[in-house]
């Protein structure tokens, strides 16, 4: 699973790398990322269709996608390829905490056996891995750099290294 994964993720990062602009739809530019990169790179971590929950519902708002195995893992916010933002988190720190705070005192965490501890904001471009008892990202990739660093995507994103608890562990290694 994992060099099938890395095939992918040096077939998508070609894409991105010379995506056509023009294929971008004025009026959702983000469904065009959501749906020619951030799906499949799910699909190649070895997420199923059931694992990608879209527009997950927390308190008056909604995260793109909450992905899940047997319990809840990670929350996904999506943005456009094209979001020009020198520092995506930067550009979205407010939607993103907002996200984190709604979160913490959410109905669904206090339901949930092992609560997500984790968002992901991205474009494909740039990647923001972010605490959700924190208000900076502790990991962040950018496009050009996913290459190289496709192990540690692959320890940071795929189902079986979050469902372990392998985030956990690498940001107390970084700590």
């Amino acid at each position: 699973m994992r060099e099938q994964f890395f095939a992918a993720l040096k077939q998508l990062v070609a894409l991105a790398e010379d995506f056509p602009t023009d294929q971008f739809d004025e009026a959702a530019p983000e469904e065009v990322t959501k749906h020619r990169l951030l799906a499949p790179l799910f699909r190649a971590l070895g997420y199923s269709d059931q694992d990608i929950v879209p527009e997950y519902r927390i308190i008056g708002d909604q995260v793109d996608y909450l992905l899940r195995t047997s319990r809840p893992l990670l929350f996904v916010e999506a943005k456009s390829l094209i979001d020009t933002a020198p520092n995506l988190f930067e550009a979205h720190r407010e939607q993103v905490l907002r996200y984190i705070r709604n979160y913490r005192v959410s109905p669904q965490q206090a339901e949930m056996e092992r609560p997500v501890a984790w968002i992901l904001l991205t474009s494909f471009a740039q990647f923001h891995f972010i605490r959700v008892n924190e208000d900076a990202p502790s990991f962040s990739l950018r496009l050009d750099e996913l290459l190289a660093r496709r192990d540690e995507l692959w320890e940071l994103l795929a189902p079986e290294n979050l469902e372990a608890g392998r985030i956990d562990e690498l940001y107390d290694q970084q700590q």
